[in-house]
């Protein structure tokens, strides 16, 4: 919404902008659609809440090919349960999901979905400071409790790994085999990456685009292009041509 909508209310006013994003975003996905032909999706902050605005027809939702969610629901009270049990805790979770999903009629995954490789974290996967120290079996019981739960359901497309360990410089990361070295260990993208370069010059690929920042960053390193937001590929397609 442009901010002349909310100067009389001295301030942004959520209801008013939403209703303007609701108005705004379907041209947006006309004009992407009519400059690109592939899948169309995004995901967003626990979607399901968003449940009532499919009862409207003309949702945005319906303009894309998907939607996706973040998945980052606490799977047990206090940490450190074991998988059967996280799965129990989970089952609200699962059935909210599914009703979206359900209702949606379309492809429904999660676009992100992740846990904190420190003690305890099942509790509370995306914070950091559930425990003292690192602990990689804590991460993998979450991720494989949402994978187990999640794929019995058929209207399931799959998820984003969101993979937490890179975001803080700590001992445990550089010297536990278990611990993700992507960021503190550049040669192991650069060896992940090493017939990317070769590839792209092949297809004449001059220029990328990601929707991770931390993407863009690895792969600009190790590509020899440009990698930039998904962001300012949409703005160049919906961008008149004068």
């Amino acid at each position: 919404a442009s901010q002349s909508v909310h100067e009389e209310y001295g301030g942004v006013v959520p209801e008013l902008a939403s209703r303007a994003h609701q108005q705004n975003i379907v041209p947006v996905v006309d004009a992407a659609r009519a400059a690109f032909h592939g899948h169309l999706t995004t995901s967003l902050i626990d979607t399901p809440q968003f449940i009532r605005l499919l009862d409207d027809p003309n949702c945005w939702f319906y303009a894309l090919d998907s939607v996706g969610s973040s998945m980052y629901a606490p799977a047990s009270k206090t940490g450190g349960d074991d998988i059967p049990s996280m799965m129990r805790f989970i089952e609200p979770i699962v059935s909210r999901n599914r009703d979206f999903a359900l209702k949606y009629g379309k492809l429904f995954y999660f676009g992100e979905c992740g846990c904190c490789a420190t003690e305890n974290a099942t509790r509370l996967p995306y914070y950091w400071k559930n425990g003292r120290h690192y602990d990689g079996n804590e991460q993998a019981n979450y991720m494989e409790t949402v994978i187990r739960a999640f794929s019995a359901e058929p209207w399931w497309g799959g998820m984003f790994w969101w993979k937490w360990e890179e975001q803080n410089y700590r001992a445990e990361f550089h010297d536990d085999p278990a611990g993700d070295k992507g960021f503190t260990t550049p040669e192991l993208n650069a060896y992940a990456l090493r017939k990317l370069k070769a590839s792209l010059e092949k297809a004449g690929v001059t220029h990328g685009y990601s929707n991770s920042r931390t993407c863009e960053i690895g792969l600009t390193t190790n590509s020899g292009i440009q990698y930039q937001s998904i962001a300012y590929l949409v703005d160049k397609c919906t961008t008149p041509k004068l």
